[in-house]
């Protein structure tokens, strides 16, 4: 199954898309600076019934308590129709001034869905009010990508906006909960294999990949290519990681010593000292 790119995706994610782009814009007015998509659809890796649409939102001034809670149920309404939404609004002093991890104002997936539903029911607006920043570790590898490949909805253009990541913030980003993912099989006779430790191998084959050829892949294709370069026996964990991380099947069974095998190498080809320099 090959990904799809923002150009031939589904024209009802599209109509999502810029429909959310044009609510922000009419609920935000002046304070809206502009609107990206990112993520799968950038990089020719979205699948339909299991992509996220992936969007970053720039404003030029804090968002109130009111706002936050507004936007919230806002994407109650947009998320799933068809895509699941992820969304993180920041602002664009904090890109001038970076920092990592990164401050947003506001932020939405499926992760927090039932509990901001829970919010709107019970009409409870406190999770928005709150003092100092929060932070999201995973806003540097968005960011970073946002800028090399996003797409411009509504605003000046992305590389414009956006700053160049230090290597070092990116990678940590990335990297990120891949290890704890991929957790050591001690003693089990047959290791079963579903969707966080599938995510766990293909995001850290991504890293391997990046280091090889200083391309971004899609976590597909990292998969593909290291195939490729891994000894035989060890070649079906990535094929398998892959088709659980696409929809294809729920879980997969590997020996517990391929399995650490693997495991210890690629954590031999994405040391954290390979990412300490800026």
């Amino acid at each position: 199954m090959k990904g799809l790119h923002w150009e031939d995706c589904p024209q009802d994610v599209k109509r999502q898309a810029h429909l959310a782009a044009q609510y922000m814009q009419d609920y935000l007015k002046d304070a809206l600076t502009g609107v990206y998509v990112h993520g799968s659809l950038c990089l020719g890796a979205f699948y339909p019934e299991r992509s996220d649409l992936d969007m970053l939102v720039i404003i030029n001034r804090p968002l109130t308590v009111h706002e936050r809670y507004r936007l919230m149920v806002a994407f109650l309404g947009f998320h799933q129709t068809p895509a699941p939404i992820e969304i993180s609004i920041m602002l664009q002093q904090d890109l001038k001034e970076w920092k990592h991890p990164a401050p947003y104002q506001f932020h939405f997936s499926d992760y927090w869905r039932k509990r901001y539903a829970d919010m709107v029911y019970w009409e409870d607006a406190s999770f928005w009010d709150y003092e100092g920043d929060r932070t999201d570790i995973d806003l540097a590898c968005h960011v970073s990508l946002t800028r090399q490949f996003g797409i411009t909805l509504l605003g000046p253009p992305a590389d414009e906006i956006f700053p160049a990541v230090p290597e070092a913030d990116f990678w940590d980003s990335i990297r990120s909960g891949a290890e704890g993912l991929m957790r050591e099989a001690a003693g089990e006779e047959s290791l079963c294999v579903e969707e966080a430790e599938a995510l766990g191998v293909v995001t850290l084959l991504r890293i391997w990949s990046y280091q090889e050829h200083g391309v971004f892949f899609s976590k597909a294709e990292a998969a593909e290519w290291a195939v490729t370069k891994l000894p035989a026996k060890l070649s079906p964990i990535p094929r398998g990681a892959v088709e659980v991380y696409l929809g294809q099947r729920t879980s997969f069974r590997c020996s517990p010593q391929d399995w650490n095998e693997l495991r210890t190498m690629l954590l031999t080809y994405c040391p954290d000292s390979a990412f300490q320099s800026a």
